[in-house]
């Protein structure tokens, strides 16, 4: 039986490193935790935003790239799910759900 410890407010260990996840050139946008698992968006080397997690490092197929035009200027552009990762593609800003190795569309233009 573990033991619990306390911990001041706000303090608590996490099962990875900020090192382990991003290096100094990584561009770091709209982190979120999904049942334990962290998600961010981050810039690739074209250029695109493609969506990254503890689990793997780019998750959308080189094809696709996350942004949002929703609001004219950008914003967060995915959503994790217990279904896939629902994200708006750059190019046609359809919605996608992104399943193992295939990505539906959730949405027509």
């Amino acid at each position: 039986m573990m033991q619990k410890q306390e911990k001041s407010y706000g303090i608590w260990p996490l099962p990875y490193s900020f090192e382990e996840i991003f290096s100094p050139a990584d561009q770091v946008l709209f982190p979120r935790l999904y049942q334990g698992t962290l998600y961010w968006m981050e810039r690739r080397e074209t250029g695109e935003t493609t969506v990254s997690s503890t689990q793997e490092k780019d998750l959308l197929p080189p094809e696709y790239a996350a942004r949002s035009e929703v609001h004219g200027y950008g914003g967060i552009a995915y959503l994790p799910s217990s279904r896939g990762l629902v994200f708006s593609n750059a190019e046609d800003q359809m919605l996608y759900l992104l399943e193992i190795e295939r990505c539906v569309p959730l949405s027509q233009m």
